[in-house]
């Protein structure tokens, strides 16, 4: 994304970008659930977790300590998360942690990882293989903003991704690129190493 550049379903409202997803996003996000490492398939419209209970730390719902990630796709491949994290996870006074801002971007691009696989109809066990931040500007504890990924380049067993965290008037505050590895169907069992 250039500078001043929103991601899709974005809109400014006054000096300030708003997530704010169409009613074509809502019935892509109604079909359409986004599986997390932990097995746990997200429903990106009522915000309901299968199985019943997802422990997770990125997007466990019922993990009262954890990042409760929630994100939807949009139709040109980007997916984006509005996260506001607890004070609890600052590391400077009122900054978010960089490892907790790692976590977020590590957990919105496992989501772009799994709706960029072909198979959808199957459960792919992914894993994060590297990851790369930047660090440009502090992400505040306590005040929302965008975390956005997309794949970028898909070639079996491999998926690079490229994603960001922006303040709600649209600045960057942290970019990451990372490359996830497919290690097959979840059913089929987790094997492999690089």
């Amino acid at each position: 994304m250039g500078r001043g550049q929103a991601w899709p379903g974005s809109r400014r409202r006054g000096d300030r970008w708003r997530h704010e997803p169409s009613e074509s996003v809502l019935i892509v996000a109604t079909a359409r659930l986004l599986p997390c490492r932990s097995g746990a398939q997200v429903s990106l419209r009522s915000r309901a977790v299968e199985p019943a209970v997802n422990t997770c730390f990125g997007c466990g719902q019922d993990n009262p300590n954890g990042l409760q990630v929630h994100a939807v796709e949009h139709d040109d491949g980007w997916v984006v998360a509005e996260v506001e994290l607890p004070e609890h996870f600052h590391g400077g006074p009122g900054i978010a942690h960089g490892g907790i801002q790692a976590a977020v971007l590590d957990e919105v691009m496992g989501y772009a990882a799994h709706a960029a696989i072909d198979d959808r109809r199957q459960e792919h066990a992914l894993v994060t293989v590297e990851l790369s931040l930047r660090y440009r500007s502090p992400v505040p504890v306590e005040v929302p903003f965008l975390a956005a990924a997309r794949a970028t380049k898909v070639e079996t067993p491999s998926i690079w991704v490229e994603a960001e965290l922006r303040d709600l008037r649209g600045a960057v505050l942290t970019t990451a690129e990372a490359r996830w590895r497919d290690l097959g169907l979840r059913s089929a069992g987790v094997a492999g190493d690089e």
